[in-house]
């Protein structure tokens, strides 16, 4: 029976009100067994109430131990990030020193290419200019011959004419 039930506290209060000294021995000793019921249910309630406050206990304890670990982690985790920060911090040095020499031996590269394109169109202008010297010169040298011949031409046509004379 529930200890705080409506018919329980009904009766207690009616017993108080009655002296005990006119119950019998039948309702006495029910009385006396129901004391003792409650009795057994008090002392069974006090030991479920001590042992979840054992239980509270041990989780504030407990609480206060994960707190600590929580701490301690949160140290690991600060020093982990550090460590990410630091190789980050690095890699992107190592990067910024890599893309640097990259733009650097692209920059030679280029100059390289570029001074490599003007002798070629210089070399290719030098020889365009001495084929068309030495096209000229022979161009005049048969010019010559040719006027020669023509020269040669007439002084044999005037010998023959001299000869046929």
């Amino acid at each position: 029976m529930d200890l705080h039930s409506p018919l329980r506290l009904k009766r207690i209060r009616d017993m108080a009100d009655n002296n005990l000294s006119r119950l019998t021995r039948k309702e006495l000793l029910e009385l006396l067994v129901k004391i003792s019921e409650e009795n057994d249910a008090l002392h069974q309630r006090v030991q479920e109430l001590e042992k979840k406050l054992s239980d509270r206990t041990i989780s504030l304890s407990n609480a206060g131990s994960i707190a600590e670990a929580a701490l301690k982690m949160n140290d690991v985790f600060e020093a982990a990030q550090k460590s990410a920060d630091d190789y980050l911090y690095n890699v992107r040095i190592l990067g910024n020193k890599y893309l640097t020499l990259c733009e650097k031996r692209y920059n030679e590269a280029d100059e390289i290419r570029k001074q490599a394109e003007e002798d070629a169109r210089r070399m290719k202008e030098d020889t365009r200019n001495e084929i068309d010297a030495r096209y000229n010169a022979i161009e005049t040298k048969l010019k010559y011959v040719y006027d020669d011949y023509l020269e040669l031409q007439k002084i044999l046509g005037k010998m023959k004419d001299d000869h046929a004379l």
